[in-house]
């Protein structure tokens, strides 16, 4: 499929963009991209939505999952 950005950024970057994991540097270049490009800008915003979804998902508990019990402290220790 081609796309209509000459650099495309990798979904990595753009979920770590979206989830704040990126230093100052790296995040400013990132929203440069984002603001000047369309078609990253829509593939991020799929990725909000996506996570949205899920988010909903497991709120209505229509999600089942199995957690480490070492994953369920880390939950209560940041509070959920």
């Amino acid at each position: 499929m081609n796309s209509p950005c000459a650099s495309p950024m990798a979904e990595t970057t753009l979920a770590a963009y979206w989830l704040c994991e990126m230093d100052s540097s790296e995040n400013q270049a990132i929203e440069e991209h984002l603001f000047g490009c369309g078609h990253c800008s829509a593939r991020l915003q799929r990725l909000v939505n996506l996570g949205a979804g899920i988010r909903q998902a497991v709120e209505k508990g229509a999600s089942h999952a199995v957690l480490s019990a070492a994953f369920v402290r880390k939950l209560k220790d940041a509070g959920l």
